[in-house]
């Protein structure tokens, strides 16, 4: 599963652990703040990282909404 969280921010961060401590394939972070992401990657693990929102879900994380 491939999951797509924007903002990096206290409750993005907090949805990143979660995610984490699921054991998630693959965590794709957006943020317009490139020290908040680099965080996010030394903190949980997240494989991909972009300030580009356009980028990010050019990465197409999964839909669950279907």
């Amino acid at each position: 599963m491939r999951i797509l969280v924007v903002g990096c921010g206290s409750i993005g961060e907090r949805h990143i652990r979660n995610i984490s401590e699921l054991q998630v394939e693959e965590i794709i972070a957006c943020d317009l703040k490139q020290d908040k992401l680099s965080e996010m990657k030394h903190r949980y693990g997240v494989r991909e990282d972009h300030t580009n929102f356009e980028q990010a879900l050019s990465k197409k994380p999964d839909d669950t909404a279907n």
